[in-house]
């Protein structure tokens, strides 16, 4: 699996082990062993430590439960989905970050270079992980006094202690994908839109609304289905089937205007 991110098993997740899904039928922490059964009905028994040493295993985004609702069956965000910038960002952000938790920007102590670790990061000479993320926050903060472009650029212009304790909460959740900003990768609705037909039967539909009550969304549907179709013919009725977001918005739009009438 991915170095620094957590594995979390439990019976029924699925695993993407070498590309395939597989769930994990049963687990028995006690032995350390898992069973496994893919999409055809092949069985496999594993041990829990074939899997953390594995390269290519992960827990499908189907069965992650710190992602939302809306992410979850969705391909995981990947260091391929950032710009060569944002990926550059990262590399700073992440030896920084590895710096403060380790004392070696590389994460691991047997590969230090010259310098290494300096004192205010060496976990022997400054035990309280508080206390090297205060001392890391005070050198970005000279490094912006003295490069402010710099440190813009590398994203490393507004941290604090607790923007640290974050990143490594996302690092050990997620990798290096931890570091990312959430607004790089945020997905892009466009903008709604809707057909001629549909427009004029909302608008016919909304006119007979003035006068009357609160209607029902399926009253709503079948009116607006039933005034496009006779201006526009049979064709025009899989334009306009009803939707949450449509009607809601209908709904409000016109209890607006009739309270304003009132």
């Amino acid at each position: 699996m991915s170095t620094g991110q957590e594995l979390e098993l439990f019976e029924g997740c699925e695993l993407v082990l070498g590309g395939a899904p597989w769930t994990v039928e049963v687990l028995e922490p006690h032995r350390g062993t898992v069973a496994l059964r893919n999409a055809d009905g092949e069985e496999q028994s594993v041990t829990v430590r074939t899997l953390m040493h594995h390269r290519n295993c992960r827990l499908s985004s189907r069965s992650r439960r710190d992602l939302p609702a809306s992410d979850r069956g969705r391909q995981p965000k990947t260091l391929k989905d950032l710009t060569p910038a944002q990926q550059k960002v990262i590399e700073f952000r992440l030896a920084h970050l590895l710096e403060v938790e380790t004392g070696h920007r590389s994460g691991d102590p047997l590969r230090p270079v010259a310098g290494e670790p300096k004192p205010q990061y060496d976990p022997a000479r400054t035990p309280l992980l508080a206390e090297r993320r205060r001392a890391k926050v005070t050198e970005l903060a000279e490094l912006r006094r003295r490069e402010p472009e710099q440190a813009q650029m590398a994203g490393l212009d507004r941290v604090s202690s607790r923007t640290l304790e974050r990143w490594a909460a996302r690092y050990r959740r997620w990798g290096v994908m931890g570091c990312a900003d959430d607004r790089w990768l945020r997905p892009c609705t466009g903008h709604h839109s809707i057909t001629e037909p549909v427009r004029e039967a909302i608008f016919a539909v909304r006119s007979e609304w003035l006068g009357e009550g609160s209607t029902s969304r399926g009253v709503n549907g079948a009116r607006r289905n039933a005034a496009g179709d006779s201006d526009h013919g049979d064709a025009s009725v899989a334009l306009l089937l009803p939707t949450a977001r449509l009607a809601s918005t209908l709904s409000a739009n016109t209890a607006a205007v009739s309270s304003r009438q009132r």
